[in-house]
């Protein structure tokens, strides 16, 4: 019994220096609402803190403009799109924003990716194929 609750009590500390210092991170969804489709991605919520990963499957050399439009009524977004080797775009968004951006793609897979630092809002992405 003795053993079972010092098991615990060491278990409550290692998770709390976890989460404390940021090797373990909690994600909140409240009126999360994702659509992900081929050429379009929007995301909407009253409620967004944490990471999340949408992946885009792509052909190689293909010339590609996405563009953005970025809803923050409240805290901050982070918006990163990326393939395994480069990062084609990064900005973080503490207002609302609009815009694009080019690039050629060198591999299939690609990555968005969302952090979100207690935001209220939501974001749209449109991919045109050149």
């Amino acid at each position: 019994m003795a053993e079972t609750i010092s098991t615990l009590i060491v278990i409550t500390i290692v998770t709390f220096i976890f989460l404390r210092y940021g090797r373990i991170r909690t994600v909140t969804h409240i009126n999360y609402i994702a659509r992900k489709r081929k050429n379009n991605f929007r995301v909407k919520y009253k409620k967004f803190d944490g990471i999340e990963y949408y992946h885009f499957r792509l052909r190689k050399q293909e010339n590609i403009t996405i563009k953005y439009s970025v809803t923050v009524e409240k805290g901050s977004l982070t918006i990163e799109w990326r393939d395994r080797k480069n990062t084609f775009f990064q900005k973080t968004f503490s207002e609302s924003n609009e815009g694009e951006f080019h690039y050629k793609t060198e591999l299939k897979l690609h990555t968005l990716k969302l952090e979100a630092e207690h935001t209220k809002g939501g974001c749209q992405l449109e991919l045109a194929r050149a």
